[in-house]
């Protein structure tokens, strides 16, 4: 066969899993040279990962037009979309596009919204591909053609630790890699290693993300601060992992993690992990064999404690993780499946794809919210009530609604934020981000929202109160920063 052309949509490249993820790929593919993936970067890419990218033969296009998009798929064999619940990556799912070959390739599990793997993808695509095997517990799942499901792991790149060796220091070390940021972290963190009672204790955290200067603050908060040594995202692992006795990896409950390839380098090298089960880690991690999966955050505690006192039970854990990382991960099983894959798919002809909605609230509304319905419509009505209460019910309802709303986890207000920059125009969209910013004691924000609201029509006696209260503590100096 000769070397296909793969376009690859990312909502947006930046130095993570997925970059990572797909460069180990591109290593092991035997019909596909790395120089015919073609990446597009719907937002502009991290110039970063553009050079790690360049570096391994991949080229990127930073934030093309839509006419250059539109011919990168048209000369691809293969369009594989990476799929997060995004408005970006929807608004492509949605566009009138040429004839393609599609794969959508998921890098959340769909467990908890707003990452929902909703109806629409597998509308959209010939192939859905999940990254974790939790992810086949989800009746959308099972309720499609077995031959449309298949389970892809993304493979760690092994080859960035050759020539790893553990180095000898003093202090007992946990180290977290990864994303810094609560939407992914459990909210305790910081509180569990103060809890910890063990002499001499360090971590590492390395990696960047917005809660960064949060899990700092917290820290001082409660004396520890001096224990915690911040270390930005690094190209080469191998220096952070040779001085972590025991890698704490502990997620939040409603993590949309699937493979988490620091993870399996961390186990690669012989560093045993304790995990939540959560966002299938547990389907990583296996309790007392390779690692410790604890059920609360005291079992973590003890668990971290377990380990810091039994070197010999460290040892075993950690040559097992290396042992099983060795056998069930890394890019090159994930390329051989992607061979498979990608030679079943080039039997079909390529044919037009366009995504659909089915909620008929969605199709009646759609001119005057559209952003708003859009994002109720990638939850497939899962977690999305209290939106629907806002939109269409009373005063009083909706109040009780945007009530809730505005107590919602990390996930979805990120989510909502995405969704309220893309669709700056769309009132209830700002309505939602201005009853979050109240909730967090950011006035000023919350303030500016509600003022575009009633200046544009949305001005009931509920938005008025909103906004009223908003300007009462700016005026009385009860402003978060």
């Amino acid at each position: 066969m000769a070397s296909l052309r793969i376009a690859h949509i990312f909502e947006q490249i930046r130095l993570g899993g997925p970059i990572y993820a797909l460069i180990g790929l591109s290593k092991h593919l035997v019909t596909i040279k790395p120089d015919c993936h073609r990446i597009i970067s719907l937002l502009p890419a991290d110039p970063r990962a553009v050079r790690q990218a360049a570096a391994a033969g991949l080229t990127i296009l930073s934030g093309p037009n839509k006419t250059t998009i539109k011919q990168e798929l048209a000369k691809a064999d293969i369009v594989q979309v990476h799929f997060w619940n995004n408005p970006r990556i929807y608004a492509f799912l949605r566009a009138k596009n040429p004839p393609m070959r599609t794969i959508v390739w998921c890098h959340v599990n769909g467990l908890h919204p707003p990452h929902i793997l909703s109806q629409s993808i597998f509308d959209f695509a010939d192939l859905v591909a999940t990254t974790s095997e939790s992810s086949f517990s989800l009746p959308v799942l099972c309720s499609q053609p077995r031959d449309q499901v298949e389970f892809i792991n993304a493979g760690a790149d092994f080859s960035r630790l050759d020539g790893f060796v553990p180095t000898a220091h003093d202090e007992f070390t946990v180290g977290y890699i990864g994303l810094v940021d609560f939407i992914k972290i459990h909210p305790a963190f910081v509180r569990m290693c103060a809890a910890i009672q063990v002499p001499a204790i360090r971590f590492i955290i390395c990696g960047d993300g917005n809660s960064l200067k949060e899990i700092s603050r917290q820290a001082q908060e409660v004396g520890i601060l001096d224990r915690f040594t911040f270390i930005d995202h690094v190209e080469d692992i191998r220096p952070i992992l040779s001085q972590i006795d025991v890698l704490g990896h502990p997620l939040c409950e409603e993590t949309y993690s699937t493979s988490e390839l620091a993870l399996q380098e961390a186990m690669f090298a012989g560093i045993p992990p304790v995990v939540f089960p959560y966002g299938g880690i547990d389907r990583i991690v296996s309790h007392e064999r390779n690692g410790l999966v604890a059920q609360n955050e005291v079992d973590y505690v003890r668990a971290i404690e377990l380990l810091y006192h039994n070197p010999e039970e460290r040892k075993r854990l950690g040559k097992n993780a290396a042992i099983d990382a060795d056998g069930k991960f890394g890019s090159q099983r994930t390329a051989l499946r992607f061979e498979e894959v990608y030679a079943q798919l080039m039997q079909k002809p390529k044919r037009n794809h366009r995504n659909s909605f089915q909620h008929s609230e969605y199709k009646k509304d759609l001119s005057a919210n559209p952003g708003a319905w859009e994002m109720i419509h990638s939850l497939d009505n899962i977690g999305d009530e209290d939106f629907l209460d806002s939109l269409t019910n009373s005063d009083t309802q909706a109040e009780l609604a945007e009530k809730r709303i505005s107590h919602m986890g990390p996930n979805m207000r990120n989510h909502i934020l995405q969704y309220r920059i893309y669709y700056p125009n769309d009132l209830y969209l700002r309505v939602w981000a201005g009853v979050m910013f109240s909730q967090s004691g950011r006035h000023a924000l919350a303030a500016a929202e509600f003022k575009e609201c009633l200046n544009n029509g949305l001005n009931s006696p509920r938005i008025r109160r909103y906004f009223d209260t908003a300007v009462s503590l700016c005026a009385n100096g009860t402003v978060k920063s």
